[in-house]
């Protein structure tokens, strides 16, 4: 995991910053064209180790802190009790595109990459931020085909 840059972590702060008060004022949500219902709130940086379980809240015990990380997405979005939405204001690297896939193997998860200015420099409008929606295939060749 890479260090961030300071537009990289004030981007990700106004973003969660958006996402927890839409949460906190609806039952079903809708940002930027992703769509969740109120759960477990929305995080920033929750470390995903080992021994997490994709119900992050409901099955991990707290001795799954002390495996292996896997991976920490900038922003970690709850649906139905499961760690479902992945928002990356980061470059997600390929290693960690590919321990996502692997610890979700079967499961379902979205996976998005956001522009630092694109969150920082716009409208107060959620229409206006572009949400780059990355391929959850489980061919973990196909992610970057740059």
């Amino acid at each position: 995991m890479k260090q961030l840059t300071f537009l990289e972590k004030a981007a990700i702060d106004q973003l969660h910053k958006e996402l927890s008060l839409l949460e906190k004022n609806n039952d079903m949500c809708n940002y930027a064209n992703i769509y969740w219902r109120k759960n477990y709130g929305v995080h920033k940086y929750l470390p995903f180790h080992e021994k997490s379980d994709i119900y992050y809240f409901e099955c991990s015990d707290n001795d799954h802190l002390k495996t292996k990380l896997l991976f920490k997405p900038d922003i970690t979005i709850f649906h139905k009790g499961e760690a479902k939405i992945l928002i990356y204001v980061s470059e997600l690297s390929v290693s960690e595109y590919n321990e996502i896939m692997l610890f979700y193997a079967d499961s379902y998860v979205e996976i998005y990459e956001v522009d630092d200015y694109s969150i920082l420099f716009r409208t107060e409008k959620s229409e206006d931020v572009t949400l780059k929606k990355i391929n959850c295939t489980k061919d973990l060749t196909s992610y970057y085909t740059k």
